[in-house]
């Protein structure tokens, strides 16, 4: 686990948070309302899947990290968002690069605040990208 931290006064705050390798994220995570970054990398397992280190889905907790601007969920398995990521109206950049079952373009789709939505290796359709751009016009929507 490696983390940012940025000091205010006498007290730590995390606003910046990188995990690697992990099967879940642990739930203290989501009690830190300043987290602006987090990042789950996960593994990548075509020589080792039983020994995969990799997050299979985004827990409902993530709702509360109201403040969170940036997402990077690389490498994972996650096929779909739980409805409390609606939650994070600061949001900008949300990356599930190489989430290879990733479908779940409705959820996306209520996301209007985003500006980057990244999904290299997600296997998504020209014609569901489409729609989602026509959805979302001001997100920068990259898939290759």
């Amino acid at each position: 686990m490696i983390s940012t931290v940025t000091c205010i006064g006498q007290n730590k705050v995390i606003d910046s948070l990188s995990l690697k390798g992990i099967k879940e994220i642990p739930n203290e995570i989501f009690e830190n309302d300043n987290l602006i970054y987090l990042s789950v990398f996960g593994q990548d397992c075509d020589i080792r899947p039983k020994e995969c280190f990799a997050i299979d889905k985004l827990p409902p907790e993530i709702g509360k990290l109201v403040n969170l601007e940036e997402l990077r969920l690389t490498l994972n398995y996650i096929q779909k968002l739980p409805n409390e990521i609606l939650n994070l109206r600061k949001l900008r950049i949300l990356d599930l690069t190489e989430n290879q079952h990733f479908s779940d373009l409705e959820t996306i789709s209520k996301m209007h605040w985003l500006e980057e939505f990244y999904c290299f290796g997600c296997y998504i359709s020209d014609n569901e990208i489409e729609k989602l751009r026509k959805k979302l016009p001001n997100c920068k929507i990259l898939i290759e």
